[in-house]
């Protein structure tokens, strides 16, 4: 089967962070967050 294995979607590889933030340049005090391998409960959270 061509699935990937089932542990990748929520395992971290070790160069990756589970949060990067970057400063946005285009708006002043602002800054773009990437939270890596989470499902759609964390949006959930956030969005309310």
């Amino acid at each position: 089967m061509n699935a990937p294995p089932t542990f990748e979607s929520f395992l971290l590889h070790e160069e990756e962070k589970k949060i990067v933030k970057e400063l946005d340049t285009k708006v002043t005090n602002a800054a773009i967050f990437t939270v890596n391998k989470e499902d759609h409960t964390l949006g959930n959270m956030i969005r309310k």
